[in-house]
């Protein structure tokens, strides 16, 4: 997760300027909370089994899943919260 992150904030940094916060934190809570992952200011939360407790065995030479759920919360750190839709069809 940790190795995710940092070439997430790499890649993303390159497209879309210097990260906007001092820290990024990744937090992981129980899996019986009704959402996977989640991003806010400088923080990740992800349920266990989408986080650590991953099965990573089966992800064929692509990007695993594991590293597609912390890049798509890390994304969110420039974008997430910032940027809203219009209240329309296919928002």
């Amino acid at each position: 997760m940790l190795r995710a992150a940092v070439i997430s904030l790499d890649v993303l940094g390159a497209r879309f300027g210097a990260y906007p916060h001092a820290t990024l934190r990744l937090i992981e809570i129980p899996s019986g909370w009704p959402f996977g992952g989640f991003a806010t200011s400088g923080m990740i939360v992800l349920t266990e089994d989408r986080g650590m407790r991953a099965d990573l065995r089966n992800s064929n030479g692509d990007v695993d899943l594991q590293t597609r759920r912390v890049a798509h919360e890390v994304a969110h750190q420039w974008w997430g919260h910032g940027v809203s839709p219009l209240d329309a069809a296919g928002a």
